[in-house]
């Protein structure tokens, strides 16, 4: 090779050597922009830049396009785009094979997906405990709640205390001279004069209504939860989410646009003892103290509407009498 070819080859690989660091170099930034973008919520331009990203630098600059497919498949999983995300996260080893690590992610996304729903599940659990005012929320030690239970024509003033830490509940129907409550460790019912200790299916329920009471002021769940797909409530869209927790299955229902729940679902000890299907629809919702609670609950048993509870007042850690929740003394 003459020395003015051997001139021409050497320029030639520069020229190239050069090409592939600007190009490189504008990937890299152009992916910073883009995950930028995505964390600053603008999804239709983050999304956009990760497309252009794929296109033009599949063969020049391997390494950024294949973070760009993931993180677009990321963005969309986000978003309860599923569908979207697993094509992302699929194509990842049809256009990458070479990138084992990549693959390996992507794989791991795809099984996180199938399993409960992923980074979408984790997004609507926060947004959902946001929503009701978690912050406020966890600093409560104890609510009392004034409301009516309606049961056909018939109206019951309540008064629920529930207390936290341990859970304790009472409930009082002065119309009734009926009081109710779990104390931690034991349960008893007074009506009028007469007072006894609940014993079986009935301090079951009184155990269970304590904290599942709590449970759902708090938005808590036991159980594992999992993304169940879209529904509509009541005209309007929600995402469902299940929580299993042994042989029990209990799902919720979140509004699209508030992230806080519009109906829920699960099985409940009845007066025999058995376990029957509840349906719960949550309208109204107001803030108090920088917490959200429902203005109303209706309680269905299949199709037919049981009863409902109208909210009429929450008051927020105030003070109790050491001694409300105390079986009382003949």
């Amino acid at each position: 090779m003459s020395m003015k070819s051997r001139g021409f080859a050497i320029l030639a690989l520069l020229c190239a050597s050069t090409m592939t660091l600007a190009h490189g170099d504008e990937g890299d930034g152009r992916l910073l922009q883009a995950q930028a973008a995505a964390q600053d919520g603008r999804v239709k331009e983050a999304r956009s830049l990760y497309r252009g990203l794929i296109r033009h630098h599949l063969q020049v600059e391997r390494a950024n396009a294949a973070t760009a497919l993931l993180s677009l498949g990321e963005l969309e999983e986000e978003g309860g785009h599923l569908s979207d995300a697993r094509n992302a996260y699929r194509r990842v080893s049809e256009l990458f094979p070479e990138r084992r690590g990549d693959i390996n992610v992507a794989e791991s996304r795809l099984r996180s997906i199938r399993q409960d729903g992923g980074r979408f599940l984790v997004r609507l659990l926060q947004s959902g405990k946001k929503a009701r005012g978690a912050k406020r929320l966890g600093k409560m030690s104890n609510i009392v709640i004034e409301g009516e239970l309606v049961i056909g024509k018939q109206r019951i003033k309540i008064t629920r205390t529930l207390s936290r830490n341990p859970t304790r509940m009472r409930e009082d129907a002065p119309a009734l001279q009926l009081s109710k409550a779990w104390n931690g460790k034991q349960g008893w019912l007074r009506k009028g004069s007469e007072i006894e200790d609940l014993k079986g299916p009935r301090l079951d329920r009184t155990v269970s209504w304590a904290f599942e009471s709590l449970a759902q002021l708090m938005g808590e769940h036991d159980g594992k939860a999992r993304f169940a797909g879209s529904t509509r409530v009541l005209g309007r869209k929600a995402y469902r989410i299940e929580y299993v927790s042994g042989s029990e299955t209990w799902t919720e229902d979140i509004d699209s646009k508030s992230y806080l729940p519009s109906r829920a679902e699960g099985t409940q000890i009845d007066a025999n003892g058995q376990n029957s299907l509840l349906t719960l629809y949550y309208h109204d919702w107001k803030n108090v103290d920088g917490a959200y609670f429902p203005g109303k609950v209706e309680y269905y048993k299949g199709d037919k509407l049981a009863y409902e509870f109208q909210f009429k007042s929450y008051k927020l850690d105030g003070s109790l009498d050491k001694k409300l929740f105390d079986r009382p003394v003949k």
